[in-house]
């Protein structure tokens, strides 16, 4: 998946949002053909795996990464814009969806999301576009993202020979999952001057097994799954709300729970065993 992106979650006290990466580049993996990114060159009824070109040396290169383009050479195609693309995949339930991209083109990109014009360089033979520091676009807008694939576009004008671009990009988003404190009960009254602790169930859905969370992973408003005497979490595998599905049912102590009393939601992390970052939000009544 890539890199470990950290933010901040919503709540009254600070806590740590880890959330899942998908990274995407230019010229990964063997050979001189690039099958993660595909050109086109009669808009859109075909595409091609694009090649891998030498780096000119006018170029900057982003670490990890090379120059892609439509020929296998850094030449072709003088005063054409040619449209690259890439994918990748959003599970159902996503959340927090973001897209960082940095990028060099010669001789100058736009870059769309979905449809959507995410950045686009100075179109002019500039080597602001290629040479370091590298452009840097992103987007937090959610409309721009969508369960299931999702379509990165880059539309390289070339002016003159040479011609080429690499970039590296991030996409970034948790799973959005059902929890439920204090299964069985309604409002959901915490008092946080007791010695006891929280049950909270992370349910299980048509799109989600939420028995593949890893209790050592779970918190609960920055408390922690609560370990039984042999050092195992307080941890158990039930269909708590009766759908016929194995839902996780954990315990976090009371008085670990980073709350207010203003709080009137509290919010749970975690981790699958796969390492997919989890979130989940219940409602709370904060008491003395």
């Amino acid at each position: 998946m890539g890199a470990l992106i950290l933010v901040a979650a919503a709540s009254s006290v600070a806590s740590t949002m880890a959330q899942s990466s998908i990274v995407l580049m230019s010229g990964g993996g063997l050979g001189d053909r690039d099958a993660a990114n595909q050109f086109t060159l009669d808009k859109g009824a075909t595409w091609q795996d694009a090649y891998v070109v030498p780096k000119d040396w006018r170029w900057d290169l982003i670490t990890g990464t090379r120059y892609i383009n439509a020929t296998p050479s850094a030449t072709g195609y003088p005063f054409t814009t040619i449209r690259y693309r890439t994918t990748f995949t959003l599970p159902a339930g996503y959340t927090n969806a973001s897209l960082g991209i940095s990028i060099h083109a010669d001789n100058a990109a736009t870059i769309w999301l979905n449809g959507n014009l995410v950045g686009q360089q100075v179109q002019a033979e500039d080597p602001i576009n290629f040479r370091n520091p590298a452009q840097q676009y992103k987007t937090a807008e959610q409309k721009y993202f969508q369960a299931g694939a999702n379509e990165l576009v880059f539309d390289i004008r070339n002016f003159n020979d040479p011609s080429g671009f690499d970039y590296f990009a991030v996409v970034n988003y948790q799973l959005k999952v059902g929890i439920d404190i204090k299964p069985g009960e309604f409002p959901n009254v915490i008092n946080l001057g007791s010695n006891g602790k929280v049950p909270v169930a992370i349910l299980s859905s048509a799109t989600f097994d939420a028995t593949q969370v890893d209790p050592l992973t779970v918190t609960l408003a920055g408390a922690h799954v609560a370990i039984r005497g042999k050092g195992t979490p307080m941890a158990d595998v039930k269909d708590v709300n009766g759908d016929g599905l194995l839902d996780l049912l954990v315990h976090v102590e009371t008085e670990a729970l980073e709350l207010s009393p203003d709080d009137t939601e509290a919010v749970l992390l975690g981790q699958t065993y796969g390492g997919l970052y989890i979130t989940g939000t219940d409602s709370v009544r904060i008491v003395p």
